[in-house]
């Protein structure tokens, strides 16, 4: 693996639609499924030894660094620019990926491609064109066709039709005498599949780049199943997660030799700085643009080789976790703390152990445990009720068996028993070691309960050892979280979430993850919340807006919808007409008005 500075990194289709939320991190491969960064995944800059390179490389691309295969990266050639280089890799990948090792095109073969006017479309008409085939494709208006035409000039025009209709069908039929195409290359299932399928010649291939194949788009490739020899899904990120053996390498090759004849080439392009990045991704999601859309990390230097200098990001705090230590997580086989280890695996932890009153006793327990393991992580269930003195220094002396201890991390509170944070048992070598001493508290412990005096009194404990802790100087990042009622999980995510609990909603476990590794990152009290408030969209004064009705109104406006009282408040943002990046000027809303808190930028350098 080599770690390479980024200076320019390619929008695609596939980073708006995770953006945007039309496709779900559920539907990447479950490598990138439980990631933070999954946007980007080509990009071009300079490798650790100052060279010139493009490549491609797991999300995210879209950063300042990546860690990337050697057999994923191509020298840039000495007449591009890196501007340049960077319209190139995941394009050309696709068309290769897609047309050569899946359909494997044959000379004089004829080719239909849906959207030649995008960077992939572009592409694919390219490499089709290279090995000698007869290429149709569609385009949105005679702009498209000049600027197709001025790249691709062995594309014959008569062969261009519009999408607007499905008169193309007839006309591909008749230019090809009635049999119809060898390969179709489909970019989307929209109301004009069944023109594209009827373009299919007996023995065909049909080969699918979309990232998703609906109910009615099955329906459709059943029924002309008799024609097609071979039905391809190409999804390049599922490559991306293998990123090895002989399919990786062929791909790679193909690559490579395409730069040397000169197949691969730049695309035209458009440019935005990272200030600009909302309007980068509208950009890339509409159908505006024949140009591919790039953000710019760095300026490129005159000199072809030389080392990057350290450049300053805006950016969001994200913690991490040393794989050398020891992380203990008490109470941790809840549904709150099988999330916490989740979450903390996915930031580097190796080495785990979870105490809990029992043993690993359901399905879900297992389940979790065996896929942190999956992930790499070494993970050791201690079945102890940690509340004397003795048990204590037998779980230290037994986590630090596989390493430093770098953390605590105490989810066990209960009424009945005296928390892990009342044994103050800590001898030296913890003391040298450790990051983080994190309490789980309650809001129980801030405003009280009827009937819980004893559990608001414990968790008050908890958050008074964190503020001594602090006093006395001892290390890590010492913190205790008063939080509300939690979503998703435990007691709430069985009786549902909508619930409302001592005048509170409950927080989603996406919300909680994000909140605390925010408060993770800050410095400045011992002792924190996070609750949502119930009585923020309650009535207010005659005449006045409730906040919800502000909310409502406000994302009415940005979807284009006059009366919000009209909309099925089921309806998801997309059945609306959610269009790329509305959703986030919608979620900034949302942080504005209902005082959600969002984590404000820091620069490093790097």
């Amino acid at each position: 693996m080599d770690t390479c500075a980024v200076y320019f990194a390619g929008v695609n289709k596939r980073d708006v639609l995770l953006a945007n939320g039309a496709v779900k991190m559920d539907d990447l491969p479950g490598e990138f499924s439980d990631t933070d960064g999954v946007l980007g995944v080509e990009f071009s800059g300079r490798d650790f030894s100052g060279k010139r390179v493009m490549g491609i490389c797991a999300p995210p691309a879209l950063a300042s660094t990546v860690r990337c295969s050697r057999s994923s990266l191509w020298q840039v050639p000495t007449h591009w620019t890196l501007e340049e280089a960077a319209t190139a890799p995941f394009a050309y990948a696709t068309a290769f990926h897609a047309l050569i090792m899946n359909a494997r095109l044959r000379k004089g073969e004829t080719v239909f491609v849906q959207s030649g006017w995008t960077p992939i479309g572009q592409a694919a008409i390219t490499v089709a064109l290279s090995h000698g085939c007869e290429v149709f494709t569609l385009t949105r208006n005679q702009d498209d066709v000049a600027a197709l035409l001025a790249s691709c000039p062995r594309l014959k025009e008569k062969h261009i039709y519009s999408n607007k209709d499905v008169t193309f069908e007839r006309a591909v039929l008749i230019d090809t005498a009635r049999k119809g195409v060898d390969v179709v290359l489909n970019f989307n299932n929209d109301s004009t599949l069944k023109a594209r399928l009827g373009l299919l010649a007996k023995g065909s291939r049909f080969v699918d780049i979309s990232f998703k194949t609906d109910e009615e788009a099955q329906r459709a490739f059943s029924s002309e199943a008799w024609k097609i020899s071979s039905f391809h899904k190409v999804q390049l990120d599922s490559a991306l997660a293998r990123h090895q053996g002989a399919e990786w390498a062929e791909l790679s090759t193909l690559i490579q030799e395409g730069i040397q004849s000169g197949v691969v080439k730049p695309l035209k392009r458009r440019v935005y700085r990272m200030r600009n990045l909302v309007d980068a991704f509208k950009e890339a999601s509409g159908e505006t643009g024949f140009e591919k859309v790039l953000i710019q990390m760095r300026d490129e230097e005159r000199e072809k080789t030389i080392q990057t200098a350290a450049t300053s990001f805006p950016c969001v705090y994200r913690s991490g976790f040393d794989p050398a230590k020891t992380y203990v997580i008490i109470g941790g086989l809840g549904g709150l703390g099988l999330e916490l280890s989740d979450w903390m695996v996915g930031r580097g932890v190796r080495k785990l152990v979870i105490t809990s009153r029992s043993n690993v006793s359901t399905g879900y327990q297992a389940k979790k445990i065996a896929h942190l393991r999956k992930l790499g992580s070494e993970v050791v269930v201690v079945p102890v009720n940690v509340n004397t003195v003795e048990k204590a220094k037998a779980l230290v002396g037994s986590a630090s068996k596989l390493g430093p201890i770098g953390g605590f991390f105490n989810l066990g509170l209960v009424i009945d028993d005296k928390p892990f944070t009342e044994q103050t048992v800590e001898e030296e070598p913890v003391r040298c070691t450790l990051d983080y001493f994190v309490m789980f508290s309650s809001v129980v412990g801030l405003h009280g309960h009827a009937g819980q005096s004893n559990y608001g009194f414990g968790n008050s404990f908890a958050e008074r050892l964190c503020e001594r802790r602090r006093l006395d100087g001892l290390p890590g990042e010492i913190l205790a979280i008063q939080w509300g009622p939690v979503a998703d999980v435990g007691f709430v995510g069985k009786i549902g979430n909508s619930v409302v609990i001592t005048e509170k909603f409950p927080q989603r476990i996406q919300s909680v993850k994000s909140t605390f590794d925010y408060m993770l990152s800050q410095s400045s009290s011992s002792v924190v919340s996070s609750y949502v408030h119930n009585d923020r969209s309650s009535a207010v004064d005659a005449g006045e807006e409730t906040v919800a009705q502000k909310i409502a109104r406000a994302v009415g406006k940005v979807l284009g919808v006059k009366d919000v009282t009209s909309v099925d408040g089921d309806k998801e943002f997309i059945e609306l007409g959610l269009d790329s990046l509305m959703s986030v000027e919608i979620r900034q809303i949302l942080e504005r008005e209902s005082w959600t808190l969002y984590t404000p930028p820091r620069r490093f350098s790097r």
